[in-house]
């Protein structure tokens, strides 16, 4: 019996598309895994900017704020206070700077970190946003 003209182009076709998308499913996978990791580290920063703005919302000047109710960072101190809180929740970030948004009056403090990626995205920066209130003699949200 003879095999039509076609039939044997045809072997091993499903080989193919079998590999293909093996590759694609691969590639789709290792982007998930990656986009956890930088969401993971992310969260970690994000923690680690807030809580490096709770710490250098500690360091209100009580004379400035008792006197005029604004909100005046000793900031030295509040800069080292953000840097070492910022270390110590997540390693290798680093904080830009801390500083009291006039508008909420809450300290604001910006952070950036670096994670290496693993796909051929290669090192990835993240940055992040943390905000405290001052407590120190506020009685209201905003003072």
């Amino acid at each position: 019996m003879e095999k039509p003209m076609g039939a044997v182009r045809e072997q091993g076709q499903i080989l193919v598309w079998v590999l293909l998308m093996l590759g694609v499913m691969g590639l789709l996978v290792g982007m998930i895994y990656e986009g956890g990791r930088m969401f993971r580290a992310w969260r970690r920063l994000r923690m680690a900017a807030d809580a490096a703005a709770f710490a250098a919302a500690q360091w209100v000047d009580p004379d400035t704020f008792q006197a005029s109710g604004r909100v005046v960072l000793r900031w030295p101190q509040a800069q080292r206070a953000a840097q070492e809180a910022a270390a110590l929740n997540a390693p290798g970030a680093a904080c830009a700077t801390a500083y009291v948004n006039p508008l909420t009056g809450k300290v604001v403090v910006r952070c950036y970190g670096r994670i290496r990626g693993l796909l051929l995205l290669g090192e990835i920066r993240l940055a992040a946003r943390g905000e405290a209130r001052p407590a120190f003699g506020a009685r209201n949200e905003g003072e």
